[in-house]
């Protein structure tokens, strides 16, 4: 997803779909609403709504059922192979209404968007929230669909170089902090550039509070055109700024967050400076020759984004394998990390089969790596040596019962990733190769090198848990583990049958149930982030988690609920008293009351 140049896999496994061999229903159902502004009422004229198929069922499944049961059937109906036809979007006539009719039963997703608003989803209660699903019935007609528009922020002003001059072309990002599995990460809600007057203007804005940055962070140097048109010139051409943080600080811990409000717009004036751009040379070494790498050496710079992630670039880069030497250009200060290693010869499409070996192969090519600092002149003399990784060896084994008892094991993979922090590897074969299972339980992770790592299990096979993952005389599934770069012993996984369900219902504080909301179960071992689930309620108020692995939780269920914020630390703490404790045992099946947390 970050990464300037690598492969994305994807796989996808589908059960034969009975979807398709289904006798088609008659599509007479329809979806009739009217779409508002939130802070006057009034319609909302020309906005475009998008009625979007989720996933169509049979007139045997929808004809005459309530939603819940609608939504159980969904949930255990194989996934089509083919995907629905597109229904064409409509836009809202003079008094904001719309209507959608020829419509076969399912579930959809419902969206307005419309200039100056921020787009809307059906049952979103927040500007970064989730929306709920529509279910419709057979023949139903549905006329009371209410979307309701939130009038957009606008973030202007004006930006000058040290010398009082425009900065021209100077990136302009709105960052938005949000958290996921890893952590606390900055997401980009808008961007633009300076004119030539110096003079940007972001648009769209969902209200909040937010981080402004301007200027080109660590990576490739990159000058954006003020009319959209991308890029001016290749990498390494423009001017480059030095990236900071409104007021104008380095570090986003010492920024001041900026406020976006509804139908208003805010000015922030900042002073960038020009960046100057400088060289990193030095050599690799093959440690097993003592020669310089030959072959296809890739040479690259590793860095973090500030919105969480990683990248890579090679910019200007000139190797020669006689002398080892290497060359890297226009490199904008900041921390990186060099990395080396040895391509493996492609020769032609794989099937999706060949990808995970691909993968494991690459891993175990020659690679090298350093940290270095680029401050305000070239690096010379970084020396790389490119050593070979080493290969693991496990074990798959379910506690009191045979390996036989397994469904699916041919599906179950065993990983190891690198323990976040600093510079994050990035590209083909950086990480450690999935440890394919075998019938007999075994599997090998390939390209393990020296460094801190965190191990993970899919178990494909309901019903099962990962028990312990034991190496080195350590129990290493609730914590990262450093391998010395040698291997030595093996991964032992221990399942256990005995996975257990947790159900229930989210109301309010005058008890009423609440649908379209998401129940988030949270592990008391906070780091266990493989334990970490959601669901959202159905037209009852009930949420249902299967398969969940015994242990103490809590359940949460915020009323303005976004992506990942049950990864933040502060609003764990934060909304503690009012999460649901809860201790699951073995094969346990509970049914919960859950109060809803209303919003600040």
């Amino acid at each position: 997803m970050r990464y300037a140049a690598i492969a994305v896999v994807s796989f996808v496994f589908f059960a034969s779909s009975a979807v398709s061999q289904q006798t088609p229903q008659s599509a007479t159902a329809s979806i009739e609403g009217i779409v508002t502004r939130v802070d006057t009422g009034a319609p909302v004229v020309g906005a475009q709504v998008t009625l979007t198929v989720l996933n169509p069922l049979s007139a045997a499944l929808l004809g005459g059922a309530d939603p819940a049961t609608i939504l159980a059937a969904q949930a255990a109906q194989p996934v089509a192979q083919t995907p629905p036809l597109q229904i064409p979007p409509i836009n809202t006539d003079s008094e904001g209404k719309f209507l959608f009719k020829s419509l076969a039963g399912g579930s959809y997703n419902i969206v307005a968007v419309a200039n100056g608003f921020v787009r809307q989803q059906y049952g979103q209660r927040s500007p970064n929230g989730q929306g709920t699903p529509f279910v419709l019935a057979a023949n139903q007609n549905v006329k009371d669909i209410a979307l309701r528009l939130t009038p957009a922020g606008t973030v202007s002003g004006r930006i000058l170089d040290e010398n009082g001059q425009p900065a021209l072309g100077i990136p302009v990002q709105v960052l938005r902090a949000a958290y996921n599995v890893t952590g606390r990460v900055y997401q980009a809600v808008g961007t633009a550039a300076a004119d030539d007057r110096g003079q940007y203007r972001l648009f769209g804005v969902p209200p909040g509070r937010y981080y402004l940055s301007v200027g080109n962070p660590p990576g490739p140097p990159r000058t954006i055109s003020p009319t959209g048109g991308g890029p001016i010139g290749p990498p390494g051409t423009g001017t480059v700024y030095a990236f900071s943080y409104f007021p104008g600080v380095a570090d986003a811990g010492q920024a001041v967050m900026i406020e976006v409000k509804s139908a208003q717009e805010a000015s922030f004036d900042m002073t960038a400076r020009r960046q100057q751009m400088y060289r990193v040379r030095g050599t690799l070494l093959d440690s097993r020759t003592g020669q310089p790498p030959a072959g296809n050496v890739q040479v690259l710079l590793a860095y973090r984004t500030p919105t969480g992630g990683g990248g890579s670039f090679s910019s200007g880069r000139n190797y020669d394998p006689a002398t080892g030497r290497f060359e890297l250009l226009n490199v904008i200060p900041g921390q990186y990390a060099v990395q080396a290693q040895i391509q493996e010869a492609l020769s032609g499409p794989i099937s999706a089969q060949q990808i995970e070996q691909r993968i494991a192969t690459q891993a175990m090519q020659p690679m090298g790596r350093t940290p270095i600092t680029v401050t305000n002149a070239d690096v010379e003399d970084v020396a790389i040596t490119l050593t070979t990784a080493a290969t693991l060896p496990g074990k798959v084994a379910v506690e009191g019962q045979s390996l036989s008892t397994l469904t699916g094991i041919d599906r179950m993979r065993v990983t190891l990733r690198a323990a976040r922090g600093g510079i994050p590897d990035v590209g083909v074969g950086q990480q450690p190769g999935p440890g394919i299972v075998g019938a007999d339980g075994s599997f090998q992770i390939a390209g393990l090198r020296e460094g801190e790592y965190i191990a993970a299990v899919n178990v494909a096979s309901a019903g099962f848990y990962v028990k312990s993952i034991q190496y080195g005389g350590s129990d290493i599934l609730n914590n990262s583990f450093k391998f010395s770069g040698s291997a030595s012993g093996s991964v032992d996984v221990i399942l256990r049958p005995g996975t257990a369900r947790v159900g229930g219902i989210v109301s309010d504080a005058r008890s009423q149930v609440l649908s379209g909301v998401q129940a988030v179960l949270v592990p008391e071992q906070r780091n266990r982030t493989d334990l970490y689930r959601t669901a959202t309620t159905d037209a009852t108020g009930r949420f249902n988690f299967t398969n969940v692995t015994p242990g103490q939780y809590r359940i949460f269920s915020w009323e303005a609920f976004e992506s990942g914020m049950q990864f933040d630390p502060d609003l764990l703490n934060k909304s503690e008293q009012q999460g649901r404790l809860i201790q699951v045992a073995e094969a346990s099946d509970q049914h919960l009351d859950v109060k809803i947390i209303p919003m600040n």
